[in-house]
């Protein structure tokens, strides 16, 4: 594959390999990197977690400045808007039971009991407890539902 070909078969068109070659990346990284995709990747260790000033990086105002007329244009202009959300699917797995319990299956008390007893060892405790002051009222009198309502739906924290 060379930068001057016509789109290639992962639809990268040659305009693609023009930016690509001129921040440094070979045909041959390319080539590398997309060859490598069918076949995945293996587990990436993890040494630390990303923090300001390493692996993050915090924008100036007059960035988020630049960076938000840039969003306004695009959307005048007609450019169809994605949002990326990276997840391992998680959350979707963590929240099934709870959401089916929300939906009226009560074949999953227990596990809904357990997760509101213990509510408050969650990432999103803080979160919670600020949008429903009476959180520890509704899982004295077993008030489960409304626990959930408040947590997954987007009358609550919409998780």
């Amino acid at each position: 594959m060379s930068f001057n070909s016509s789109e290639s078969a992962y639809g990268l068109t040659p305009e693609d390999f023009v930016q690509l070659k001129s921040i440094g990346i070979t045909a041959g990284e390319v080539n590398r990197q997309l060859e490598r995709l069918p076949q995945g990747f293996p587990p990436l260790h993890i040494d630390r977690p990303a923090l300001l000033g390493d692996g993050v990086k915090q924008l100036a105002q007059n960035e988020l400045e630049a960076l938000g007329k840039c969003y306004q244009q695009a959307i005048i202009d007609g450019i169809e808007i994605y949002k990326f959300v990276p997840a391992s699917g998680a959350a979707s797995r963590m929240f099934k039971n709870l959401l089916a319990y929300l939906n009226g299956d009560q074949g999953h008390y227990s596990e809904v009991r357990k997760f509101c007893h213990n509510i408050h060892r969650f990432a999103f405790a803080g979160q919670l407890e600020a949008s429903c002051p009476d959180l520890e009222t509704l899982i004295q009198n077993k008030q489960y539902h409304s626990i959930l309502e408040q947590l997954l739906t987007a009358d609550g924290l919409n998780y």
